[in-house]
């Protein structure tokens, strides 16, 4: 039986509920710069990778990207307060705290685990990661927008594990997205579908031999 060493977690989906548009977010977007909210829903979705990778490295920019694709006449004021908008709706997401995950967490760093967070995200969430309950709870974070690569990408999982001083068969991932818990099995570590924070949390129990929460 293999001896792990760390447990590294995803973010959205996993640490706290799958992210989710605010509703009002196109819709505000659309008033402050004067379009049609399709129109820029579809635009402003093209930059989703961008803004993950560092590409844009802030709202700011992702929106003056599509305002200028769009040939619209914005003020900065205007773009400054669709970046706003951006912002709540990332810090709304960022609310919705899985319990349990902060509980295994503890427990985790209790029992001498070394912890990771491997997240897709942009800069808002790094922007906004100080105001979550998570901010001490990892020995390494990587965020994609910091480091241009997202998940699956293989070198992804590497990097945390070389920051987290563990081989990657020492080391298991939980993960929401099943194409993302595959890849990094393909590096070596023990995966674990989070398809609900209570069966996962089972998985990880038994793999790792905790205390009950």
């Amino acid at each position: 039986m293999r001896t792990y060493r760390a447990v590294i977690f995803d973010l959205f989906g996993t640490l706290v509920a799958p992210y989710q548009r605010w509703p009002e977010l196109i819709p505000g977007f659309a008033t402050l710069l004067e379009i049609d909210a399709n129109i820029f829903d579809h635009k402003w979705t093209s930059t989703a990778v961008g803004r993950d990778t560092g590409g844009f490295r802030t709202a700011e920019l992702a929106i003056e990207h599509c305002v200028q694709q769009l040939g619209l006449a914005a003020t900065r004021d205007q773009v400054a307060r669709a970046a706003a908008l951006q912002q709540h709706n990332v810090r709304l997401a960022l609310t919705q705290t899985r319990p349990e995950m902060l509980r295994v967490l503890k427990l985790l760093r209790e029992q001498r685990y070394r912890t990771g967070l491997i997240s897709n995200c942009d800069n808002d969430t790094v922007v906004l990661w100080p105001e979550t309950p998570f901010l001490s709870a990892f020995d390494a974070t990587i965020f994609s927008c910091d480091v241009g690569m997202m998940k699956p990408d293989p070198r992804i999982y590497t990097l945390a594990c070389e920051r987290l001083g563990v081989p990657p068969s020492q080391a298991v991932f939980i993960d929401d997205n099943e194409e993302f818990v595959a890849a990094a099995e393909t590096v070596g570590m023990r995966g674990i579908i989070c398809r609900d924070p209570q069966t996962a949390l089972d998985a990880l129990q038994a793999v790792c031999r905790l205390r009950p929460l």
